[in-house]
């Protein structure tokens, strides 16, 4: 089922990176992919993306919020090789991300178009 979602979407990212585990869908939201690849090019090193789009079953499972921006293919769960937190928060926001989270303890960062699901 990856090969199917083996769409280069920009340099860096491909498809599959996006999809929800449990089912492989994808919904990605307009301006996300040219955030993250604006970031990674700013950062040099490769974005690992450990969430993208969840289907509701998937949120659920993985205890996200119903109104996640994960719903709507509006967020990344993501982290980065050789980079601390602190510095990939701060080239996420330089970006354009409106919402940025930092998960220490988990090593991620959430990163999400809106400050708020504009769709729920």
């Amino acid at each position: 089922m990856k090969d199917l979602n083996k769409i280069q979407l920009s340099r860096n990212f491909y498809l599959y990176e996006f999809h929800s585990p449990d089912t492989k869908e994808v919904i990605i939201y307009r301006g996300l992919i040219s955030k993250l690849q604006r970031a990674r090019d700013i950062i040099k090193s490769s974005l690992i993306i450990t969430s993208g789009y969840r289907t509701e079953l998937h949120n659920i499972t993985v205890g996200g919020k119903p109104k996640s921006q994960h719903r709507i293919g509006a967020a990344v769960d993501i982290w980065a090789f050789g980079h601390g937190l602190k510095e990939l928060e701060k080239i996420l926001l330089e970006v354009g991300f409106k919402q940025v989270i930092v998960y220490k303890r988990a090593n991620f960062i959430h990163a999400a178009l809106f400050k708020k699901n504009p769709l729920m």
